[in-house]
């Protein structure tokens, strides 16, 4: 089954014992407070969280000869603008050798090979932005996530905002 944003909403407002709204339209403060999380990045937020099957996402990168190293690896490999977070680099192009000396920092992998391999959560939208490929687990997660930044200001009850946290919250379902 495919989740949509309101789904996502109203699993949040569930979760924190509040009614649901009917659509992405209500001029309601729920759906404002929801919406912010939304256009803060709560998405790409859960994205960075794990390594999301659904949104795993593999390139071949050739190094960037316009990019130059003052010091340590040679070579910088531009990351792609949709990487959430690294799952992979390899030698190799069926990801069985480890390239276990690189840097990862200021939006490049830096080595000494000229071509890598790499795997990457994303946030492309044919990837982790793709809602119709959300996992049940990653679907629940995002709307734990939102549930949390939400609770305190749409019920007022600072002891059920901070379920959302610790051991019972979101860390127990990462």
């Amino acid at each position: 089954m495919a989740t949509d944003r309101l789904q996502i909403y109203n699993g949040a407002l569930q979760k924190i014992g509040k009614r649901r709204i009917a659509s992405l339209s209500v001029n309601e403060d729920a759906r404002k407070e929801l919406d912010t999380v939304w256009n803060d990045g709560g998405v790409q937020y859960c994205l960075e969280q794990g390594m999301w099957k659904f949104a795993t996402r593999s390139m071949m990168l050739d190094y960037d000869s316009s990019v130059t190293s003052q010091f340590g690896y040679q070579r910088a490999f531009a990351k792609s603008d949709d990487w959430c977070a690294t799952i992979a680099v390899c030698s190799d192009e069926f990801f069985k050798v480890p390239l276990l000396r690189y840097s990862d920092e200021a939006g490049y992998i830096w080595c000494d090979l000229d071509r890598i391999y790499v795997r990457f959560t994303s946030n492309h939208a044919d990837w982790g932005m793709n809602l119709a490929r959300w996992t049940a687990t990653f679907t629940e997660y995002v709307k734990t996530y939102f549930a949390g930044r939400v609770c305190e200001k749409l019920t007022g009850d600072k002891p059920k905002a901070k379920e959302f946290e610790g051991p019972r919250g979101l860390t127990e379902m990462a």
